[in-house]
């Protein structure tokens, strides 16, 4: 045998390995590379001698399988060589790809053809007449030449074992992974059918994980879904935000979904995808959007929403369009006396009231504390007036209903032919209207007041209707006979009946308490005074008393409050309304004190004289009192 023969008869093994391998499944694959990956060696060994069959029974035992001696048995090693390539390619055939098969074959060949390579110089030594002699050296040679194929063939086992175990720990993870992650995850085919999900996927889709893999994607009515999926399978990443109706359940939900090819040798096999319930954060958004746009109180437009409104309807066809501005009289009065709660009440009582005037057209804001804009298209003047008395009989209407809180609103209404004058600036004009129409209403808007400060009152258990009628009587006979002019028993008068306005903005329960009240809420029953004065303030029918309502807990020795005034530093005024009015309400029930006898208040105001009352008044009103006038 010569050097050609024995190159071509190693060329022959290799090339037939490659080529027919091509032509096979992986299991039929490592099964052709072992047979013919083994003809170099099984050829060499029949032809060279037993020390050849005794390094292929050394090879085969280091990959677990003992054929010693092997040099007596060649045929057989060469039938069984062949038989461990062939069956596992067989069982790999039958079970499919099975990791641990695969792994065998790809051990078994890649030992095999290894030492076909190697061993390669020992088949041209042959070949070449070098004598190889069947004694202890020569076969020592052999082994120690052999030496590094066993240690490359160790460490080929052990690193294709540690990768195996490294691929299994990566695939446990990531399918841990895959499992758990808080957003749902899918994976689907060429045809855009689900053939993977975990379950967060399913709690979000609804259904179960059965109904969706295999479901095609393709298919579902969303559009919007299917544009996706088909620029994925296309090569391109895509994503969907909106609402998706489940196909497999009753369920519609706003999703967030990202999706991406999947591709193997250049070609889109496939495509996954990242879904995430975004229904929490589109109420949230929805909701932002409405309060930025509606006013929380009432639940009407706002201001912004009404110069939106302003800004598309300027460029609009809906001439003429008329502007009403209108402001609810005394709201800060009703705030004072009875609280925020009840003011607020009452905003959303004339937004009630407006709402039940206007057409469904029609566009109503809250554009301030107490300020309403109402915007009425396709309304020429004539018109706008009738709404605004509609406005008017609506109030008029709830008013005799509930005459505990009346409302009276001032209005402004101006129409824009959007020729002669543009919307703004009938919103500004109906603004000045309707400030005027404030001014002109102020005597009944009086009168409204003293209703809904008789209400505030009511409502804390404090008027007394015989109470204040007493009072009022003892106060202008002391007026009269103590020389005031017609202007001060008229003042006197109106603060017997309005003294206690400030009372109304305290808490009802520090007011009807029994026990002794504290420091801190004597310190809220002082500030009645401050209070009432505000309100008289803004009053038309009260503001001439403002002052005196300020000052009617003075007393004579200074020791009174806010101000501390003593003397004839109080007005008259006060100075008479604070001994009748010890007189009326140490007769009177009170829930803090026990009722006094008339000696016994008469007493007490002779024993207060000089301390909190005007002595020489204090001497006119026993003069009144013995008299019998009271």
């Amino acid at each position: 045998m010569n050097l050609g023969n024995a190159l071509f008869l190693v060329l022959i093994g290799i090339l037939a390995e490659r080529t027919l391998s091509l032509r096979f499944t992986l299991g039929e694959m490592e099964a052709v590379r072992i047979g013919f990956g083994s003809l170099p060696i099984i050829i060499g060994g029949l032809l060279f001698g037993p020390w050849w069959g005794a390094f292929i029974g050394g090879s085969m035992d280091l990959i677990g399988y003992s054929l010693q001696p092997a040099g007596p048995y060649l045929p057989q090693i060469t039938i069984v060589s062949m038989l461990f390539g062939i069956i596992p390619g067989i069982l790999a055939r039958l079970l499919g790809d099975i990791t641990r098969i695969r792994s065998l074959v790809i051990q078994i060949g890649a030992a095999q053809i290894i030492c076909s390579l190697i061993l390669m110089p020992l088949i041209l030594y042959q070949a070449l007449g070098v004598p190889l002699a069947e004694n202890m050296t020569t076969r020592l040679v052999v082994q120690l030449f052999t030496i590094p194929i066993y240690v490359g063939l160790a460490y080929l086992l052990v690193s294709r074992w540690k990768t195996g175990q490294a691929l299994r720990e990566s695939e446990s993870k990531y399918r841990l992974i895959f499992e758990r992650s808080p957003i749902g995850v899918l994976h689907f085919d060429q045809n855009g059918v689900i053939t993977d999900c975990n379950d967060t996927l399913v709690s979000i889709i609804g259904s179960s994980r059965a109904a969706l893999l295999g479901l095609g994607m393709l298919k579902l009515p969303n559009k919007g879904v299917v544009a996706a999926i088909k620029n994925v399978l296309a090569g391109r990443e895509d994503f969907y935000e909106g609402l998706y109706q489940s196909v497999t359940a009753d369920k519609s939900t706003y999703v967030r979904a990202q999706f991406a090819p999947f591709t193997a040798n250049k070609k889109v096999t496939g495509g996954v995808g990242i879904v995430e319930d975004i229904s929490e954060q589109r109420r949230y958004q929805e909701k932002l959007e409405y309060l930025s746009l509606h006013d929380r109180l009432t639940g009407l437009y706002n201001r912004v929403y009404l110069e939106e409104e302003m800004s598309r309807l300027a460029k609009s066809r809906e001439f003429p369009i008329t502007i009403i501005a209108a402001d609810i009289d005394s709201l800060k009065l009703v705030n004072d006396t009875m609280g925020h709660a009840r003011g607020d009440q009452l905003l959303r009582i004339c937004s009630r009231c407006l709402s039940r005037s206007l057409r469904g057209s029609d566009i109503l804001a809250r554009v301030g504390g107490d300020e309403f804009a109402v915007i009425l298209p396709r309304t020429d003047e004539k018109t706008a007036l009738e709404v605004r008395d509609r406005i008017r009989a609506v109030i008029s209407e709830y008013n005799c209903e509930h005459p505990e809180l009346p409302l009276n609103i001032s209005m402004g209404v101006v129409t824009a032919t959007g020729q002669e004058n543009s919307l703004e600036d009938a919103y500004n004009k109906a603004d000045d209207l309707m400030y005027y129409d404030k001014l002109l209403r102020r005597n009944s808007s009086g009168s409204a007041v003293n209703g809904t400060l008789s209400a505030a009152l009511a409502s804390k258990g404090l008027s007394d209707e015989h109470h204040r009628e007493k009072l009022t009587s003892i106060c202008r006979l002391m007026g009269e006979r103590a020389g005031l002019n017609s202007g001060q028993v008229k003042n006197l008068i109106l603060l017997a009946r309005n003294h206690d306005l400030g009372i109304a903005g305290i808490p009802r329960t520090i007011l009807l308490k029994k026990e002794p009240l504290t420091e801190e809420e004597w310190a809220i029953i002082k500030q009645h005074p401050e209070n009432g004065f505000t309100i008289a303030s803004i009053s038309p029918d009260l503001r001439n008393i403002a002052e005196l309502i300020l000052k009617h807990h003075e007393y004579w020795d200074g020791s009174g409050y806010p101000l501390s005034l003593q003397g004839e530093e109080i007005p008259i005024e006060c100075r008479i309304f604070a001994i009748a009015d010890t007189f009326c309400v140490t007769m009177g029930k009170r829930a803090y004190c026990r009722t006094l006898s008339r000696e016994e208040a008469l007493d007490q105001i002779r024993w207060l004289s000089g301390i909190r009352f005007d002595p020489e008044l204090v001497e006119l009103f026993m003069e009144l009192a013995s008299s019998e006038q009271f």
